[in-house]
C-alpha cells in the first residue's frame, strides 16, 4: 500500500492541561485519575500482548467487534505494535463529537504522547506503520456507570501556512458485509475519491442534488473535509483496526456500488457536485489548516461546528449558496476554534 499523503493537522480549541510525565508503561503504578489508569492498562495489555486485558477496557460494541475480529479472519491476530511508551498524558478540553457524546453518559480525551514500536512484519494492508514517538487522542467515556476505552485516534500536530495536498487514498475497517464480500475483512486502502462517491448516496439525499445543487456542493464538502481530516489523523489507530476510519455510522456510512446503484440522473448530479467540488477545501482562516468537521441528520445550530443535513437543505431551497450554509455552521465552533473562521480555498 502507498503511503497515505497529506499534512499533520491539529485541532487548535483544545487547551491541555499537563498532569504529569512517566518513564516506564507500568499499568501497576498508583494514578489518581481512574480513566488515567485505563491508559496505562491499555498500553501494558499491549506490551504483554495480552488480548483478553486489553479487549476489556473497551466499552461493549467495541468489545464485540474486537473478539468477531479473529473469528473472522481464521486466527487469533496479534498487535502490530510491540511496544508502546508513555511519555506524557494530558488531559484535554477538546469537544467530543456529538454522535459520541450522544452514545455515554460523559466522555473525556486524554491527549498522549508516546514512543511506539511496530513489528516488522505489521499488516500490509494498512497505512503506513512507522515506529517512532507519536501523538494520540485516547477518548474514554462513561458507560453503564464505569469509565471505559472507546477510541485511540492519532494526533499528527499542527500544519498550517502550507500548500493542501489531497489525500490519495484512505483506509477503512469494514464491518458491512458487502464491503467484507468485496474487500475481505478488516481494513483496506481505498482511493479517496473512490470513497467520496460511495459515501454521498448514504449520508445524504441525492435526489435532492438535482434540484438544489448548492445542499450537494455543501454535503459534498462537509464529507470530503471531514474524510480528510481523518485521513491525516486516523480515528482507529489502534488493534484490531489500525484504520482512518470505519465504513459505518461510527464514522461516515460506506457501501461498495452505492454510487453505481444510483439511476443515471442521480449519478449524473453526483458527477457535477464532485467535479465542482474537486479542488476546494474548507480549512481555518488563520493558518490554512483542515479541521475536524462535523455533521448530523437533524442536529446542528449557527456556529456549532456540526452542520444539520435537514438544515442544509432548508438553506439551500431558500437560495443561500453552499459556501454561506457552510459559514453559517463552522465559522467561530469549538471544532474549528472559536476565533476562527472557515475558508473555502482552491488547490
Amino acid at each position: 500500500m502507498k503511503k497515505v499523503l497529506g499534512i499533520f493537522l491539529t485541532l487548535t480549541m483544545c487547551a491541555s492541561l499537563v498532569l504529569g510525565n512517566a518513564i516506564t508503561t507500568s499499568a501497576h503504578e498508583e494514578k489518581t485519575d481512574v480513566k488515567e489508569q485505563i491508559i496505562w492498562e491499555f498500553v501494558d495489555a499491549v506490551n504483554r500482548q495480552d488480548v483478553d486485558q486489553y479487549v476489556s477496557l473497551f466499552t461493549d460494541d467495541i468489545q464485540d467487534e474486537m473478539k468477531d475480529y479473529p473469528k473472522a479472519n481464521g486466527s487469533e491476530s496479534t498487535f502490530a505494535e510491540s511496544h508502546r511508551e508513555i511519555l506524557s498524558i494530558e488531559k484535554t478540553e477538546c469537544v467530543v463529537p456529538e454522535k459520541e457524546q450522544g452514545q455515554f453518559e460523559d466522555a473525556v480525551i486524554y491527549r498522549v504522547t508516546e514512543d511506539v514500536t511496530y513489528k516488522e512484519n505489521a499488516r500490509q494492508n494498512t497505512y503506513a506503520l512507522i515506529s517512532g514517538v507519536a501523538t494520540h487522542d485516547y477518548v474514554i467515556v462513561l458507560e453503564n456507570g464505569n469509565w471505559r476505552l472507546y477510541r485511540v485516534s492519532a494526533h499528527n500536530g499542527v500544519s498550517g501556512n502550507r500548500s493542501l495536498v489531497e489525500p490519495i487514498e484512505t483506509f477503512i475497517y469494514f464491518t458491512k458485509s458487502a464491503n467484507i464480500s468485496f474487500y475481505g475483512s478488516g481494513s483496506s486502502g481505498i482511493y479517496f475519491y473512490d470513497y467520496l462517491k460511495d459515501v454521498l448516496p448514504k449520508e445524504w439525499y441525492i435526489s435532492h442534488y438535482v434540484s438544489y445543487p448548492h445542499y450537494g456542493y455543501a454535503s459534498a464538502m462537509a464529507s470530503k473535509m471531514y474524510a480528510w481530516y481523518c485521513t491525516e489523523n486516523p480515528k482507529w489507530d489502534y488493534y484490531p483496526y489500525y484504520a482512518c476510519m470505519k465504513d459505518n455510522s461510527s464514522n461516515q456510512n460506506y457501501l461498495i456500488n452505492s454510487y453505481s446503484n444510483l439511476a443515471t440522473n442521480y449519478r449524473n448530479a453526483e458527477d457535477a457536485v464532485l467535479s465542482y467540488i474537486s479542488n476546494l477545501a474548507m480549512v481555518k482562516s488563520s493558518d490554512g489548516s483542515v479541521f475536524e468537521v462535523h455533521y448530523n441528520a437533524s442536529s446542528g445550530s449557527y456556529h456549532s461546528g456540526t452542520m444539520s443535513a435537514s438544515g442544509c437543505l432548508s438553506k439551500a431551497q431558500n437560495g443561500d449558496l453552499y459556501d454561506t450554509i457552510l459559514h453559517y455552521y463552522y465559522d467561530n465552533s469549538t471544532y474549528i476554534g472559536t476565533s476562527n473562521t472557515a475558508s473555502i480555498v482552491t488547490y
